[in-house]
């Protein structure tokens, strides 16, 4: 399995990954976090690396669905993160 990239798109923003335990970065008792503010997501370096994978894309799930201000019909939504997962596959190199 791969390590964590550097950083992941969503929704057309680059997030910075970052594995950390600083309680200013990932708050206390999380093993993840997403701060669209300042464009990046926190995973927990206490994590193996299967589990860090999930909560980053857990976190990630967070940043696509982020930009829905109003409902959709549930289809809108899963083929927006289906499109999403496409994106991240081919950034980090499982698709062309």
């Amino acid at each position: 399995m791969r390590k964590l990239p550097e950083a992941i798109p969503a929704r057309g923003v680059l997030y910075e990954v970052i594995v950390t335990n600083d309680p200013e970065i990932l708050p206390r008792d999380s093993d993840g976090y997403i701060d669209p503010d300042k464009e990046y997501i926190a995973v927990s370096s206490n994590l193996k690396l299967q589990i860090a994978w999930a909560t980053l894309i857990h976190e990630w799930v967070h940043a696509q669905i982020r930009h829905h201000k109003k409902e959709y019909e549930d289809d809108v939504l899963v083929d927006d993160i289906a499109v999403g997962i496409v994106e991240l596959l081919k950034f980090i190199g499982y698709l062309k």
